[in-house]
């Protein structure tokens, strides 16, 4: 099941800044977890193309044991990872954007931090010639009281990954070219190139998202004083748009163990050479 709008509760708008802040209920949080969210953070989409890659060596005579192994080698997910897949899944849902590549095939090392924004990919917008634009997106997970959080500041916190996103040309032209290798020969291919075109007409045309996933109160707090920021600088065609997501109290620590994780593949039988007819 697709994320829930959930129910707004309150609107720090910005001139052309969007802010919000949702709250989900138990009920919407659970739906997610077990629906679009799970899906997300066992990548079914990569998984299954891998599965067809690595099962086909097991038709050729190597162990299904090893194959299973390799595919199935993933650790359990921490709680800001079921974040991150949490916000992807209400952009998917509600914000017409395609992240088409999972960062989870990036990684060279169990856990690994990879530079570059949390969501990378392409948003649908209503341009009857070039129908997409690259969005991008950061996604930051709190368990605290304050308002705003503390993954709010900092180097690598969220008011300044945006900044980044929204001043620096050169940050932006590394993602573009991050999906590049990657949408060759893809299904995606088209829509790519059609998000390319509006950025080399110009480089601020894309959607840059802010997005806190919480387990406390609702406060505008959490948003107002970075929609303020945020406006000062914004480009005339970059679409920039805050979410604070608000979940039932306590949530968050259990994130990793709410969700019903699907059995892993089953082995592939290896195919029985046929037999030889007699002479």
């Amino acid at each position: 099941m697709s994320v829930a709008a959930g129910t707004e509760v309150y609107n720090v708008d910005e001139k052309r800044v969007v802010a919000r802040g949702r709250r989900h209920s138990a009920a919407q949080r659970d739906a997610a977890l077990d629906g679009e969210v799970r899906s997300l953070i066992q990548d079914d989409a990569g998984r299954e193309i891998a599965t067809e890659l690595m099962t086909s060596l097991a038709r050729t005579g190597f162990s299904t044991k090893n194959v299973d192994a390799v595919l199935n080698n993933a650790s359990a997910p921490q709680d800001w990872e079921v974040g991150e897949s949490y916000g992807e899944a209400y952009l998917t849902t509600h914000a017409k954007c395609h992240f088409p590549w999972s960062d989870r095939w990036d990684e060279r090392k169990d856990k690994s931090s990879l530079p570059g924004a949390d969501l990378v990919g392409l948003q649908e917008t209503n341009d009857k010639t070039l129908s997409f634009r690259f969005a991008f997106g950061e996604i930051k997970t709190s368990r605290e009281n304050n308002y705003p959080p503390g993954v709010m500041y900092g180097e690598k916190g969220l008011k300044r990954q945006l900044e980044d996103l929204r001043d620096r040309k050169p940050i932006r032209d590394t993602l573009v070219r991050y999906l590049m290798v990657r949408a060759r020969n893809a299904d995606w291919e088209d829509k790519w190139k059609s998000a390319a075109q509006r950025y080399l007409k110009s480089s601020s045309d894309v959607a840059v998202y802010g997005i806190l996933i919480r387990d406390v109160t609702p406060d505008r707090r959490d948003l107002s004083a970075r929609a303020k920021g945020a406006a000062k600088k914004q480009p005339p065609k970059m679409h920039i748009e805050l979410l604070a997501i608000y979940l039932p109290a306590g949530s968050i620590v259990d994130l990793p163990t709410r969700y019903t994780p699907t059995a892993a593949a089953k082995p592939v039988k290896k195919k029985s050479a046929p037999k030889k007819k007699g002479r």
